[in-house]
């Protein structure tokens, strides 16, 4: 009896460890690791002279966010102020005036460079952040002893939708295969350059991603932009708009005096941001009521 009991024990182990085999050669759902493990293998921040002043898409880039970037090898490089690494590190990068705090260390300019262990960037997460993310979020908090807060409110925002769900504006063309950020590597490539030209109110824009573009409109309008037209990937933008306009203007006081012209641009020969969107790229402009996370930083220190 007894050596058929232990045989039934053998047989239950080897069948629980072959239905676990089973289960990992077809994929068991990874585990999000708690937020705190998430951390780099080594990592570096240093002071930072700030961006380069020349004319390139790089340098407008650079005005906006600095440089932040995630490479292959799980890497993690930057320049830019502790502003935006908290912003980046939480999600909040693309929004406008979503991140809060007044301490000046804030806007010191940084060095980061960072290295993860090898596949820890592809690390499941308990939300939609990436893991590189988390990462940053714990490297502030050790190096800067961060504290913030977030909470939702609800806020105006510009809504971007498509006019016509199946067509294009007639100065909004999609680029397959993407730009190149230098001429070196476009013509390298076979492919086109990335640019930002502006002059006044007309622009002629090659951009790697819709985002981009969006991302300006937030800044320029100083306003949440909610893009929903789902626009992914490289595109070519050709519009002419009187740039004053991209800002929405209050509701007229009553009672203006004769012959003054509320909220007039300064391109008096251009259509309006709303309008020049919809006529060239094809997109509605709205404004609209949204629940929006806000983050306040609490604490920073040197």
């Amino acid at each position: 009896m007894a050596h058929r009991r232990a045989l039934r024990l053998v047989c239950t182990l080897v069948a629980t460890s072959l239905a676990s085999a089973t289960l990992l050669a077809q994929g068991t759902p990874q585990q999000p690791a708690p937020a705190g493990a998430l951390r780099f293998a080594v990592a570096s921040v240093e002071p930072s002279e700030g961006p380069a002043t020349e004319g390139t898409l790089s340098a407008l880039t650079a005005s906006f966010l600095g440089q932040l970037e995630v490479l292959p090898g799980d890497r993690f490089e930057a320049d830019t102020t502790l502003r935006k690494l908290i912003e980046f590190a939480y999600g909040f990068e693309r929004r406008w005036d979503r991140a809060r705090g007044s301490d000046p260390l804030l806007d010191r300019w940084l060095v980061v460079s960072a290295l993860g262990a090898v596949g820890s960037f592809d690390a499941a997460t308990p939300d939609d952040l990436p893991a590189v993310r988390h990462m940053l979020q714990q490297l502030l908090i050790e190096r800067f002893g961060l504290g913030v807060s977030i909470q939702e409110e609800t806020r105006r925002a510009m809504v971007l939708r498509r006019s016509t769900p199946n067509r294009f504006g007639p100065a909004l063309r999609p680029i397959p295969g993407g730009c190149a950020d230098t001429r070196a590597d476009a013509d390298a490539l076979s492919l086109a350059q990335c640019k930002w030209g502006q002059n006044g109110g007309s622009f002629k824009l090659v951009l790697k991603d819709f985002d981009r573009f969006v991302e300006w409109v937030s800044k320029s309008s100083q306003q949440d932009v909610i893009d929903e037209t789902g626009f992914v990937g490289a595109f070519r933008i050709e519009t002419a708009f009187d740039p004053p306009t991209i800002i929405r203007m209050p509701e007229p006081p009553p009672n203006l005096p004769a012959g003054f012209t509320w909220g007039q641009g300064h391109y008096v020969n251009l259509p309006s941001f709303t309008t020049a969107m919809r006529d060239d790229l094809g997109l509605a402009v709205d404004y609209e009521d949204r629940p929006a996370r806000v983050l306040t930083i609490t604490h920073v220190e040197p």
